[in-house]
């Protein structure tokens, strides 16, 4: 019986989440970002003008020592650990924006811990999850023709993926959490005039689920009346 180890290299710790700009409300403030990694996407942020405040919460203690150079604050371990510790994020008052970006599933299980994240969130307030989708042509297809399912060290099917997800469950995960979504955004590969751009074009976008290997979900807590 043959294994395959996976381990994460430091840029899968690095990359700076650029395309979720633009689903932060312009009126955000105060930005928390869950898996920061070495906090570049919130370096990023804090370059352009985009909040006033920036926190992050990272479970690599190399990394989180990376990105404390960047933000205003860091948590270092397990978010369910930091929610619940004295002083960790549940005693902190509420962030106007929290981003959960390709962490959600991750958890043992995401559905509390984004509750329980919703309930610092400012009223009005938003969260960004990007969630991975189980139903990528790459991911079904070799289950479906050929029977397998091969954990790969990052990507759809990553090794350290403990729950999987279709747009239909990501959304609503997030509207059970008490958000109401706001914009549902499927990220491609998909090239203008190339083969499967033309193939969904042809089918009016019913194939994009196939194409797409995560969702951007933004959901807002609804102000109170």
């Amino acid at each position: 019986m043959t294994t395959t180890s996976f381990r994460k290299l430091d840029d899968y710790y690095t990359n700076a989440r650029t395309d979720v700009a633009a689903m932060i409300p312009s009126d955000a403030a105060r930005i928390l970002e869950v898996g920061c990694g070495s906090g570049n996407t919130l370096g990023y942020l804090k370059q352009n003008g985009i909040g006033t405040w920036h926190g992050g919460v990272e479970i690599n203690a190399g990394m989180a020592k990376e990105a404390a150079a960047k933000v205003d604050r860091i948590w270092i371990g397990a978010i369910e650990d930091v929610l619940a510790a004295e002083g960790g994020v549940g005693a902190v008052e509420n962030f106007d924006a929290i981003l959960c970006l390709d962490v959600l599933e991750h958890l043992l299980d995401p559905w509390t811990v984004l509750k329980k994240l919703v309930g610092n969130l400012s009223p009005g307030g938003t969260v960004i999850a990007s969630i991975p989708n189980i139903r990528f042509y790459k991911a079904v297809f070799p289950l479906l023709l050929k029977g397998k399912w091969s954990y790969e060290e990052r990507g759809v099917l990553d090794s350290t993926h403990l729950r999987f997800f279709t747009r239909e469950t990501a959304v609503a995960m997030v509207r059970d959490a008490g958000l109401e979504i706001t914009a549902v955004e499927p990220s491609t590969a998909l090239k203008p005039w190339k083969n499967k751009w033309i193939i969904n074009r042809l089918t009016g976008g019913r194939l994009i689920d196939f194409y797409a290997y995560n969702y951007r979900i933004a959901g807002r807590k609804p102000a109170i009346a």
